[in-house]
């Protein structure tokens, strides 16, 4: 899969979530520093239909503790349905984790190509 990196010096990959209403597709952040599977905001979960399943709780890198609900999301990755879990969020944008690059190779350029391949 290929991507971007954005001004704001983002890695980004355009990914589609499916859920039981609806799909859509997004540019989604790559965020080494989550070590889950995919965080989306209440917007995206709610337009897709998705239904909490639970709640979890994360650390953020402030040292801040957040208790989230967690929903159950397909996303299309390399071509293939996966279902995984995703977090609620207050942020605007999706961040894939790792847990969801587990097993893949992830080149960021930050150089004039500012390009992103998983693979």
């Amino acid at each position: 899969m290929t991507g971007q990196v954005d001004f704001l010096n983002r890695a980004l990959l355009t990914v589609t979530f499916r859920g039981p209403h609806r799909h859509e597709t997004v540019d989604a952040v790559i965020d080494t520093g989550f070590n889950g599977f995919v965080s989306l905001s209440r917007g995206l979960a709610v337009r897709l239909g998705l239904k909490p399943q639970g709640l979890t709780t994360a650390q953020h890198a402030d040292g801040r503790i957040h208790t989230m609900d967690t929903f159950i999301v397909e996303v299309n990755w390399f071509g293939r349905p996966q279902k995984c879990v995703a977090v609620d969020s207050d942020l605007p944008t999706c961040l894939l984790g790792t847990a969801l690059l587990d097993g893949r190779v992830l080149e960021v350029d930050f150089g004039p190509a500012k390009s992103v391949q998983v693979r």
